[in-house]
């Protein structure tokens, strides 16, 4: 049996398939006790993702941000979470923190689309900011 620290390759594994169980039922309350769970047996960038993306289904904003400033100290230069607290901040109706997250995420853009998506993002804060 394989582990990671104290924890089990086969719980973590059993852990995260509960957790896309719940996600794919759209039970966020039960995910996200899921997903905290695994931050705390092995803290990933995918798990703070997750549960940022589930703060933001249930509407829960500053929360979300909470969870991607997790992931940016892990890893800085995640293009997509950048545009996710650009979204937020949206959101929560804070414009110009919204457009300074969107222009990081045109700048660590992966790909093309990606850099398109938050070019839109960025125009409708400047739109906004304008009005």
């Amino acid at each position: 049996m394989q582990s990671h620290g104290n924890v089990s390759r086969e719980l973590l594994e059993e852990q995260s398939r509960l957790l896309k169980t719940y996600m794919d039922k759209g039970e966020y309350v039960n995910a996200l006790e899921v997903a905290e769970q695994l931050i705390e047996m092995e803290e990933k960038e995918s798990y703070w993702i997750t549960v940022g993306y589930l703060f933001t289904q249930m509407g829960e904003y500053e929360r979300s941000l909470v969870a991607y400033q997790n992931v940016l100290r892990l890893n800085p230069g995640n293009g997509k979470v950048w545009f996710n607290i650009g979204y937020s901040f949206l959101v929560l109706g804070d414009v110009r923190r919204a457009m300074k997250a969107f222009n990081k995420a045109i700048r660590l853009a992966p790909d093309e689309n990606f850099r398109k998506k938050a070019e839109k993002g960025k125009d409708l804060c400047l739109k906004m900011l304008k009005s």
